[in-house]
């Protein structure tokens, strides 16, 4: 009779809220898009860092310094955010804690801090 109760009771499907760890390719791929996208972030911004200055002073290469700031603002936010995803994803991995529910943060975060940048400064 118990070994009945017991079967029922593992045997039941796993609730939809239910944290999966994510598996191993889903955490290459992440980790992989993080080294990309981080290192396209700082050739970002030291390409928006080192243009040089036009001889009209309120434009770089043609372009307004009002908008390359907000160019290097938003770049700056992105990779703040990116320094925080790379540290949560790097201990969560180490400790055997990553889960699939967390990817999608992981991976819009960024995002998110170059736009409340501009939240913040406009």
């Amino acid at each position: 009779m118990e070994d009945a109760q017991s079967r029922q009771i593992t045997d039941q499907p796993t609730p939809p809220d239910a944290k999966v760890p994510a598996g191993s390719w889903p955490t290459l791929i992440l980790g992989v898009y993080l080294i990309i996208f981080g290192g396209l972030l700082f050739w970002a911004i030291l390409d928006q860092w080192i243009w040089p200055v036009a001889a009209d002073s309120t434009t770089l290469s043609g372009v307004d310094v009002e908008k390359k700031l907000m160019v290097l603002v938003m770049l700056s936010g992105a990779i703040g955010s990116l320094v925080h995803v790379a540290t949560s994803f790097s201990d969560y991995v180490g400790m055997k804690q990553f889960y699939t529910s967390w990817i999608w943060w992981y991976m819009l975060r960024p995002v998110v801090g170059a736009g409340l940048v501009c939240c913040s400064i406009s």
